[in-house]
C-alpha cells in the first residue's frame, strides 16, 4: 500500500437525495481560523489541507447520503470486479423525485494526493452498466490522462501516454458493471494498487452500533487499542481496565450463526473470499466476550460484562479503536452521527485528535455528521470545515460551507444556527409557535 493519502474533494450527482452535483471540498478557504493542524502537500504548494469536515442539517435531509454516496464509491473501486456477479447490475440509487433523474446516470468523482501526487478519479453508472470512468494524475502540476472510458465495452477504453503495464488485457476482462481500475487492481496492476489504496484508507464506522455482542466481534481478531482504556478513565466512565474471555459455542449456536451468515453472504453484493469464508467460520466457535474492570472500594478490580456499560461507552469504544487506526496510518475515518450517545466534550475531543498536529503526524482526516450544535463553536474547527446540507422545496439535498455564508469571525455560530440564520435547520420558530400550528 502507498503511504501518505489526502482527500482533496468529493462530489456526487444523482444518488438518493441528492440530484445535481454537491461537492465536499478539504482545500482551505481564505478565511481566518486556526491553522496548526492544516495539512501541506508538493501536489498544491499554495495550498492548505483541512483535517476535518463536519456536516450539520435536520433529519432526512441527505447528510448520510452523502457518506453513503464516498462508501458507494469505494465499494465500486475495491469490490466490483471480484465481487460484483456479472449478471446482478449495478445498485444504482438514482434520486426519486424528478422523472429525469431516473434514467440519468449517478456521477461520482474524487480529487486526492498520493505521496505528493495528485490523482482525480470518478465514474458514472446506471443500474445495468458503468458508462464512464476516467483517472488523470498530475505529477508536475500539469494534468494527464491516464485511462478514459466512454462505455460499458473494452473497446471503449482509451490510454494516455502516462499509462504503463497491460492495457487490452485488462479491459477485456472488465465488465460493463465492474470497473477499470477495479479489474486492474484485481490483476495486480502496480498503477491501479497504488490508486486504489487511497480508498482502501476510507474506513467507515457505523454510530449507531451499542450492542453488547459488537465487542466481543471486535475482540475475535484484535486487541484493544492501548490508548482507549486511558481514554475511557481521562473522561470519567469509571473504566481503568479490561479483560478478553473466550468460551466455547455449542454445536446448535454454531449451526444457527453458520445459517445466518450464509444467507447475509448469498444476499451481499460484497461477498467473502474463500479464505476469509473459512476464517470466519472457524471463529464461529468461539464465543469472545469483553469486560471492563472498575476499581472497588478496597483498591482491587471488579469486572462487569459489556452489557452493564452504558450505551455511550460501548459505541465509544469501537469508534475509538477506528479513530486510533486512521491516527496511525493517515486513514480518512467517516463516522454517521458522530455524537449519538456521546457528551459533546467526548465529540469534541475526537474531533479534536485530527485537528491536532502532535495527534495526527500522519495526516489523517475525518467526515462527520452531527446534530451536536455545541460543535460550531469548537476553538479547534474552522468555519471552511464546518459543512450544512438543506433540502430544497423540490426535495433534492444541497451542501454548503459556513465559509461560503456572510458571517463575522466573532459570531456565536451555535446561536446563528439555531436561529436559522444559516439555513439547514428544520424550524426556526420556538416550541411554542410549532405547538401553536399543530
Amino acid at each position: 500500500m502507498s503511504g501518505r493519502i489526502m482527500l482533496l474533494r468529493f462530489s456526487v450527482s444523482n444518488h438518493l437525495s441528492i440530484k445535481d452535483t454537491q461537492e465536499l471540498s478539504f482545500i482551505k478557504s481564505s478565511l481566518k481560523g486556526p491553522e496548526d493542524g492544516l495539512l501541506s502537500t508538493p501536489s498544491l504548494p499554495k495550498e492548505k489541507v483541512l483535517p476535518a469536515a463536519i456536516i450539520y442539517g435536520p433529519n432526512a435531509s441527505g447528510k448520510s447520503n452523502l457518506l453513503d454516496a464516498l462508501m458507494f464509491m469505494r465499494r465500486a473501486v475495491l469490490s466490483s470486479q471480484r465481487q460484483w456477479a456479472p449478471d446482478t447490475g449495478i445498485s444504482q440509487q438514482p434520486f426519486l423525485l424528478n422523472a429525469a433523474s431516473l434514467t440519468k446516470p449517478s456521477r461520482f468523482e474524487m480529487d486526492f494526493d498520493i505521496d505528493g501526487v495528485r490523482y482525480n478519479y470518478g465514474f458514472a453508472c446506471t443500474s445495468s452498466e458503468f458508462v464512464e470512468e476516467w483517472l488523470y494524475s498530475a505529477p508536475v502540476g500539469h494534468q494527464r490522462m491516464i485511462f478514459e472510458r466512454s462505455g460499458p465495452s473494452p473497446d471503449q477504453v482509451k490510454f494516455g501516454a502516462s499509462y504503463t503495464g497491460q492495457k487490452q488485457a485488462i479491459a477485456q476482462l472488465m465488465r460493463p458493471n465492474s470497473l477499470f481500475l477495479s479489474a486492474a487492481f484485481q490483476n495486480n496492476h502496480q498503477m491501479a494498487k497504488s490508486v486504489v489504496s487511497a480508498f482502501q484508507k476510507i474506513r467507515g464506522r457505523n454510530s449507531l452500533t451499542t450492542a453488547p455482542a459488537a465487542l466481543g466481534r471486535l475482540m475475535h481478531n484484535s486487541e484493544l487499542d492501548g490508548r482507549i482504556i486511558p481514554f475511557l478513565t481521562e473522561i470519567g466512565t469509571g473504566i481503568t481496565t479490561h479483560q478478553r474471555v473466550v468460551n466455547a459455542r455449542s454445536d446448535e449456536e454454531i449451526r444457527t450463526m453458520r445459517g445466518m451468515m450464509e444467507a447475509i453472504w448469498s444476499e451481499s453484493d460484497v461477498k467473502p473470499t474463500e479464505d476469509e469464508r473459512k476464517s470466519f467460520l472457524e471463529e464461529l466457535g468461539k464465543d469472545v466476550k469483553i469486560e471492563f474492570g472498575h476499581k472497588s472500594e478496597d483498591g482491587g478490580h471488579k469486572f462487569f460484562e459489556a452489557s452493564r456499560e452504558s450505551a455511550g461507552t460501548r459505541r465509544l469504544i469501537p469508534l475509538l479503536q477506528e479513530v486510533m487506526r486512521a491516527l496511525d496510518q493517515g486513514n480518512v475515518c467517516v463516522i454517521d452521527e458522530i455524537d449519538a450517545s456521546l457528551h459533546t466534550q467526548i465529540c469534541d475531543a475526537i474531533i479534536a485528535l485530527f485537528t491536532n498536529p502532535a495527534s495526527n503526524p500522519n495526516g489523517a482526516q475525518i467526515i462527520a455528521t452531527t446534530h451536536d450544535t455545541n460543535l460550531l463553536n469548537a476553538s479547534n474547527l474552522r468555519r471552511d470545515e464546518l459543512w450544512l446540507v438543506e433540502k430544497t422545496p423540490g426535495g433534492a439535498s444541497e451542501l454548503y460551507s459556513l465559509a461560503d455564508v456572510k458571517t463575522r469571525d466573532t459570531e456565536n455560530f451555535e446561536r446563528g444556527y439555531l436561529h436559522g440564520r444559516y439555513g439547514a435547520v428544520p424550524y426556526a420558530g420556538s416550541a411554542a409557535d410549532l405547538i401553536k400550528s399543530l
